[in-house]
């Protein structure tokens, strides 16, 4: 994880663009860096909700096995609830995990604001809550994350739900369990507009 000379070092302190302070204590760590940029960066689009998706960490396969289901994070019961309720009709598996605060004291830095991982123990939950730092959104704005090991990402729930806010009432039940492509070569997906409000 080190291409060249300039790249991080276990040891350094890196700002994010909301001025968190992060110790860099694995360099493996690297996605959540930038994810952890994005999720500040969504905040200007004023959003209904951000979910975001990612490979973030192998502990997400330790928890629930390779393939089986994605990890699901949410400071929402409902929207944790609708993306479940999605995932079970798409046949794409997610679990409900917790937030505990003992996964923000393993995060604790003594040279910065947090550091980007927490070890492996419990990895999951220190990598979630490492990512909510960073989801300063107004009350009435709800996050979810869904960590999953390996791909496939668990995609079909969250274009189901996206579905949904476009005002689609059928997008739980007409959305294909594959990708099935129509006479111009477009897929179900080309169907969505940007989910973002003003």
């Amino acid at each position: 994880n080190m291409p060249d000379g300039n790249s991080y070092r276990p040891g350094d302190v890196i700002k994010a663009s909301d001025d968190t302070l992060i110790e860099i204590v694995s360099t493996d760590a690297e996605g959540r860096m930038v994810l952890a940029d994005a999720l500040h960066f969504a905040k200007r689009y004023h959003p209904k909700a951000v979910i975001d998706l990612a490979t973030l960490t192998g502990t997400a396969a330790s928890a629930l096995g390779r393939g089986v289901a994605a990890s699901l994070f949410s400071n929402s019961d409902s929207l944790a609830r609708t993306i479940l309720n999605a995932g079970t009709t798409t046949n794409e598996k997610a679990w409900r995990m917790p937030l505990f605060d003992e996964y923000r004291h393993t995060i604790k830095s003594p040279v910065a604001d947090i550091m980007n991982s927490g070890g492996p123990a419990g990895g999951i939950g220190t990598s979630a809550v490492f990512l909510e730092h960073f989801t300063n959104y107004p009350s009435q704005v709800w996050h979810a994350a869904l960590l999953q090991g390996l791909i496939p990402q668990p995609v079909r729930p969250v274009m189901a739900y996206a579905l949904l806010l476009n005002g689609s009432d059928k997008g739980l039940t007409e959305l294909p369990l594959t990708p099935s492509f129509n006479s111009s070569g477009k897929t179900w997906l080309n169907q969505l507009n940007p989910v973002f409000v003003d």
